[in-house]
Parts: structure tokens; sequence; C-alpha cells
């Protein structure tokens, strides 16, 4: 179910609406980039397995964000580090290609 060489990364992000229920460990989702200088919105990582979500976050009124676990191997976590001060992150279900 998770890659060999896949690593647990929590990620503070926005839930889409359909995974603010909750999901199922395993569950693949999109991670999206939203830029804080305003321009589009960019795919950062397709398809990866999530486990589950913090709800910690939300003890901050004006967060909205939560820590979300992400089973994304050594590639997709330099990935994530080069662009994550650019924006805040934003997690989808997985779209189908």
């Amino acid at each position: 179910m998770f890659p060999e060489d896949g690593k647990a990364v929590i990620v503070r992000a926005e839930l889409a609406k359909e995974l603010a229920g909750g999901y199922a460990p395993g569950t693949k989702v999109d991670v999206w980039l939203i830029p804080t200088d305003g321009k589009p919105t960019e795919l950062a990582l397709s398809g990866v397995p999530a486990i589950s979500k913090s709800t910690v976050y939300l003890l901050i009124e004006e967060d909205k964000r939560e820590g979300v676990c992400l089973v994304l191997n050594p590639e997709q976590i330099n990935q994530l580090m080069a662009v994550e001060m650019r924006g805040t992150w934003r997690i989808a279900p997985a779209a189908r290609r």
C-alpha cells in the first residue's frame, strides 16, 4: 500500500471539503501550492497516500489548516521543500489521470 522508501511527513494544509469529514488511511491525494504572490495555484504532488489528519491546528481560529500526514519518498519531500516558502498547501482527493 505504501512505498518502501516512504516516510511519514506532516503537512500543514487546507483540506478540500471532500476530505474534511475524514478519509481512510491510504487515500490518494493531490497536494496543491497556493502561492502568496497571487500567481495561479499549481500542482505540487499527485496521487500520494494520506494516512491521517490532526485537528491540533484548529485551535488557532483564524488558521483553517490542519496537519495532514502523507507518505512521501525522498524525492517528493525535496519537491515540497523546494516550493514551500512560496505559499500554503491545499490537499484534495487525487484526480483521476
